[in-house]
């Protein structure tokens, strides 16, 4: 991998010597930003976010990217694509997958009954405890608080 594509500052491999953002903030972390802006080139990573048209418009692009790009440069962009509630064959990126089908790899898929989110226990109805109070606090007619 040589660089990574809609990633955040948050996120980013700090290993690979270029990644994009959505964010233009992120340039003063070294992030590129527009990434549609150029050619994706060489070995990449993507994480488009998980929206229908933003994945359509991610995947037209690396395809068209690896269609023009000279024949001496290697191009490979590799994606995590969801697919909520349907079949993949009815996703709008599929349409685009199936035609050049010859340039594009389904590498595999997982199934959501296979995915398994970490259980963390302190989500589960804990309340975090305030430090006590030595007296109360009562209104006085001028709208301030005073300590009784």
């Amino acid at each position: 991998m040589t660089q990574e594509i809609m990633a955040s500052t948050l996120n980013f491999n700090p290993d690979l010597p270029h990644f994009w953002s959505s964010y233009p903030r992120d340039t003063i972390f070294g992030a590129f930003i527009a990434c549609f802006s150029s050619s994706f080139s060489g070995f990449s990573i993507c994480h488009p976010i998980y929206e229908d048209d933003i994945m359509h418009l991610t995947l037209r692009h690396a395809i068209y990217s690896a269609i023009n790009s000279p024949h001496d440069v290697p191009t490979a962009t590799f994606m995590l694509l969801s697919c909520w509630g349907r079949y993949m064959s009815t996703n709008a990126y599929m349409a685009l997958y199936n035609p050049f089908n010859y340039m594009c790899s389904l590498v595999g898929s997982i199934l959501s009954q296979d995915v398994q989110y970490a259980d963390i226990p302190f989500w589960h109805d804990s309340r975090t405890p305030l430090p006590s109070t030595t007296g109360t606090c009562r209104s006085s007619r001028s709208g301030t608080h005073k300590p009784e």
